[in-house]
């Protein structure tokens, strides 16, 4: 039986992929002890071509379908894949040769634990000062981890790329709740892992490093925008979320900070291309002592308010936004 899949979901990103893939296949384990299964969510660059013109040593499962989201493509790498253990990868990973065996043996007999390591972002990533916020943001959270010895909460748990957890364990609970939208599908996993009572090992040998691409606009629309319209269902979904989503600084800024949000949140079109414009400035003259970190802060208030502000364009009143989140 194989011992472990490795579930790839991808959308558009062949030529990172390509690279993942490279340190994917290299494992040092027999490869009858794992298999790949990459999931082609309704890519149009070739994906699917170039993935079955691979003849790797280890099993490689391609599964096609029309864009659907992470969530989607996830549960059907799941569905497909035959090992005990699940370990999810993004398609911008890359990995040591020693990944597989690592979680294999972080895992032991327990059929009831979930092993996480960290996911740094590589040296090499293009994302510029978005790859610098996801890199501090991403180093402080790992490093939190590590002295804590792992989550304290259902809220500080990491459940995407570098994770790994009985398949049966996926099963019992469902999988990924499909109408939970990118980025709040893995949190609404991870606090329903928690709530079965699941055990969450962190492991910081493991690491894999993030091949991080994505701008800052990128950044804005990704976890920014469509980060309020799944938040907000994961705060009536869960309401102690609230404190540890983008959208509780509404609730937890100083009068001064809410004034400021409340100002920029009130034209966030006008907002954002004003601060837009300062981080594209920065990062034009990045080689100037301290400046890389005003740009990181800048950039902060830019998902920040696209946040907040695209929570009040759901679809209920911007006052009713403000009672439900509680200020």
């Amino acid at each position: 039986m194989t011992k472990l899949s490795i579930v790839i979901p991808t959308f558009e990103r062949r030529h990172l992929l390509e690279r993942t893939l490279r340190s994917v296949l290299a494992q040092d384990v027999a490869p009858e002890d794992y298999e790949v299964v990459v999931v082609v969510d309704g890519s149009t660059d070739g994906t699917a071509q170039y993935l079955r013109t691979l003849h790797p040593e280890c099993s490689l499962k391609i599964v096609e379908q029309a864009n659907a989201g992470p969530a989607r493509a996830r549960n059907a790498g799941i569905a497909a894949s035959s090992g005990e253990i699940v370990l999810f990868l993004d398609d911008d990973c890359l990995c040591e040769r020693d990944l597989v065996r690592r979680h294999l043996r972080a895992h032991g007999p327990d059929a009831n634990q979930i092993v996480f390591g960290p996911h740094l972002v590589a040296p090499d990533a293009a994302g510029g000062l978005a790859a610098e916020l996801i890199a501090r943001s991403s180093a402080r959270y790992f490093s939190r981890m590590a002295d804590q010895g792992g989550p304290r909460s259902a809220f500080e748990v990491w459940i995407t790329s570098n994770c790994s957890l009985p398949r049966s364990l996926l099963l019992s609970i469902g999988g990924y709740d499909e109408q939970c939208s990118f980025p709040g599908e893995d949190d609404d996993l991870a606090i329903r892992l928690w709530n079965a009572g699941a055990k969450f090992r962190f492991e910081s040998t493991i690491v894999t490093q993030h091949l991080y691409a994505k701008r800052a606009d990128d950044l804005v629309n990704d976890y920014g925008r469509r980060a309020a319209e799944s938040d907000l269902v994961l705060v009536r979904k869960y309401p102690d979320y609230l404190a540890h989503s983008p959208l509780g600084v509404w609730r937890n800024a100083t009068p001064a900070k809410y004034a400021v949000y409340s100002l920029l949140c009130a034209a966030p079109g006008a907002a954002d291309a004003i601060l837009r414009a300062m981080t594209r400035s920065i990062e034009r003259v990045r080689f100037m002592p301290g400046l890389t970190s005003v740009g990181v802060r800048l950039l902060q208030l830019r998902v920040g308010v696209a946040c907040a502000s695209g929570a009040r364009r759901a679809p209920a009143s911007g006052s009713e936004i403000d009672r439900e989140l509680g200020v």
